[in-house]
């Protein structure tokens, strides 16, 4: 029966039939196999502490590497840090932040 199946269950209609800690755990699972899904797909991870948004990268990072995720979470894709920094400033930015830590 199952293999007939043609619908696809979206995350809300889960969300009604499961508890939040089920469904916490089922987010989590499904994050982890997006990492591996396919190899030849870039995902970048939104870097921000308990954000677990995957954006998916078709751009050329050297000429863009800014990015917002679904959370409006603002970052650089190349150094992964925080905010929006002037363009080509990585390695200050990571050069600052060793300092700092």
């Amino acid at each position: 029966m199952a293999e007939k199946c043609k619908e696809i269950i979206k995350e809300e209609e889960i969300k009604k039939f499961v508890g939040d800690q089920i469904f916490g755990k089922y987010k989590k699972f499904k994050l982890e196999q997006e990492k591996f899904k396919d190899p030849n797909k870039k995902n970048l991870f939104c870097p921000i502490p308990d954000c677990e948004e995957i954006i998916e990268c078709d751009q050329d990072l050297d000429k863009d590497p800014f990015f917002q995720c679904p959370k409006n979470h603002k970052f650089c894709g190349k150094c992964k840090t925080a905010g929006w920094h002037q363009e080509g400033k990585c390695n200050d930015v990571n050069y600052i932040l060793n300092l700092i830590i």
